[in-house]
């Protein structure tokens, strides 16, 4: 199976540069995720892979092969859209098996491989059934099929969970991981769903404005982001700006009128600093405690999330935190108005300079 190397690839439509300088190296076998806002320059990756586009500056290689110049259907490579496109009136093998039969693959060959791929995809015993009597999952794993049938190693995935509804994506994204999996597949699969990356993902590729912000694990990119916007995107944090004030082994950010958070970060006295604490790694009870990260505050606003509840609490110099705790963990549950205690270990603490553009630019999306 191929891996797949772009090289300061840069890709402009008039006026408006999609891509710029990018540079990437996908291992073979690995499920690699493009994750960033809409119109951050995704899926003309991706279509410059495929060869729908061409770069305007850049090379990108499949395996030991150049890209440039070859076309899509010489590339060895499976697409699947974010929209289904089946062809309403052929059935499942039909649609499965159309591009093979273009091609004049011998019949028995193209039957018996077909009937293998949708026996992995889960959907032998609909092999004669029409798209619209299949459920959008269904559709989703046809097209899926579709892809694979001609034996391409490369399968790229653009959005292709979109259009179905949020049981029947978690349900086919662990179907997709599992079938590029078992047939030792190299895929890139685009999307704007962090949780649907994080899921799924060998590694994920964050991006903004047309350029690689961040590349890592999903464990990497979540719990130990390496720059603001990441930690934005990928799941809830609180963001809170100060300057550091100690040194030594204790490291300490004065966040307001002498509010300090500690960190296990090294933070040189007197730099300007943001940090950030994800919701989830703030516990929340009642009682009065001395230690580090230990504050005070009110109950503004409650809401059930199911497993989770997530709270806004206010504490001193009217700083507000989101904090999200496991429904199960109360033994009676807190309301608005409700004094409680709140703290974070040192070590959740991520720590970030001040960006020189100021934090809206930093967070900004587009």
């Amino acid at each position: 199976m191929p891996e797949v190397s772009l090289v300061g690839v840069s890709k402009s439509f008039d006026s408006i540069i999609a891509v710029e300088d990018f540079t990437l190296k996908i291992e073979d076998g690995e499920y690699v995720t493009f994750l960033g806002p809409s119109g951050c320059g995704k899926t003309t990756v991706l279509k410059m892979v495929a060869g729908l586009h061409e770069p305007d500056r850049g090379e990108i290689w499949i395996g030991k092969n150049p890209a440039r110049g070859i076309p899509p259907e010489d590339r060895n490579v499976g697409y699947v859209f974010q929209n289904i496109l089946l062809f309403p009136h052929m059935d499942v093998l039909g649609n499965v098996t159309y591009g093979p039969r273009v091609k004049d693959w011998p019949p028995q060959k193209t039957t018996e491989l077909a009937h293998e791929i949708l026996a992995l995809a889960g959907l032998s015993a609909r092999s004669k059934s029409l798209p619209k009597e299949l459920s959008g999952g269904m559709q989703q794993k046809a097209a899926v099929s579709r892809a694979l049938i001609s034996g391409a190693s490369l399968l790229l995935l653009d959005e292709p969970l979109a259009a179905l509804d949020a049981k029947v994506r978690a349900e086919l994204r662990n179907e997709l991981k599992r079938i590029v999996k078992e047939l030792g597949l190299t895929a890139i699969h685009v999307t704007h769903d962090q949780e649907e990356a994080l899921a799924i993902s060998d590694k994920i590729v964050v991006m903004k404005k047309g350029r690689i912000v961040e590349v890592g694990t999903p464990e990497e990119v979540y719990l130990n982001p390496k720059n603001i916007f990441t930690a934005n995107f990928i799941g809830e944090a609180n963001f809170l700006e100060g300057k550091a004030v100690s040194g030594g082994d204790k490291w300490e950010i004065e966040i307001a009128r002498g509010l300090k958070i500690a960190t296990c970060n090294e933070v040189p006295a007197g730099d300007r600093l943001v940090i950030a604490v994800r919701p989830e790694h703030i516990v929340i009870d009642k009682g009065q405690r001395k230690e580090r990260n230990v504050f005070d505050g009110k109950i503004e606003d409650v809401r059930f999330l199911g497993g989770l509840v997530r709270f806004e609490i206010k504490i001193e110099n009217n700083l507000l935190l989101a904090v999200k705790a496991p429904f199960a963990s109360f033994e009676k549950f807190p309301q608005i108005d409700d004094q409680m205690t709140i703290s974070f270990d040192p070590s959740r603490v991520l720590v970030y300079k001040y960006p020189e553009r100021g934090m809206a630019s930093e967070l900004a999306l587009e």
